[in-house]
């Protein structure tokens, strides 16, 4: 009897894209997504100082945490991460369905068990930003003479 495959779910598999210098992956929209957001910058980043490859697993890894926590995706759904490399310079794209958001500002003295994710991402960033619509988009620049 021939196996069959299990449907296409954004549980099972991820969809990858790649082409010089770039890595575009969606990423299931679950628990998962973390972790499988870290292979991603392992690969993309094999050629990244250990300096910038430290700050880009930091950034991916809160971004594409807060693109599961708050995009009031309904599941199943797919987080779009893109990176590109250019010697040790890198832009990441985080794209999820959510309809966007202001980046709240958030005192740096404030006491707080969580919500400074953003605050870290503008800290190890060299430009960031947010674009919404049907979508959101964050994306971020590390220059590597930053690192």
């Amino acid at each position: 009897m021939a196996r069959r495959n299990p449907p296409r779910t954004p549980t099972t598999q991820l969809r990858t894209r790649s082409r010089a210098g770039r890595l575009s992956v969606e990423l299931p929209g679950d628990a998962l997504a973390v972790r499988a957001a870290r292979r991603v910058v392992e690969r993309a980043g094999r050629g990244l100082n250990d300096e910038a490859r430290r700050r880009l697993a930091l950034v991916v890894t809160e971004l594409v945490a807060n693109a599961v926590r708050h995009s009031g995706g309904r599941a199943p759904f797919w987080i779009g991460l893109d990176i590109a490399v250019d010697g040790q310079d890198v832009r990441v794209e985080v794209t999820d369905p959510g309809g966007g958001f202001e980046p709240p500002p958030v005192p740096a003295t404030a006491v707080r068990e969580s919500g400074f994710g953003l605050v870290l991402v503008d800290t190890l960033s060299d430009r960031w930003g947010v674009e919404g619509g049907e979508s959101t988009r964050v994306w971020l620049e590390l220059r590597g003479d930053a690192a």
